[in-house]
């Protein structure tokens, strides 16, 4: 049975695979496309859940546009 110490570290660790999923997702549309919308950025910063952010990643180095990422991301559902 884990420690509560061990609990938390695993957290913490969790939390920051997630902050760093949402820079590469970031990164990923800055560097192909230039900047970056706010309110985009802000939806991005909302995400919570890695397996998400693992799929926009991918597609922020497939699509073509960053409308049609933009369109992508809506039909998720989030």
């Amino acid at each position: 049975m884990p420690t509560l110490a061990e609990k938390w570290i695993e957290q913490g660790r969790m939390e920051g695979m997630i902050l760093d999923a949402k820079e590469m997702v970031m990164e990923a549309l800055i560097e192909r496309f230039g900047s970056l919308d706010p309110k985009l950025s802000i939806k991005i910063r909302g995400i919570v859940n890695r397996d998400v952010l693992k799929t926009l990643h991918k597609l922020a180095i497939k699509v073509d546009s960053i409308q049609e990422f933009e369109k992508k991301l809506k039909q998720l559902k989030l």
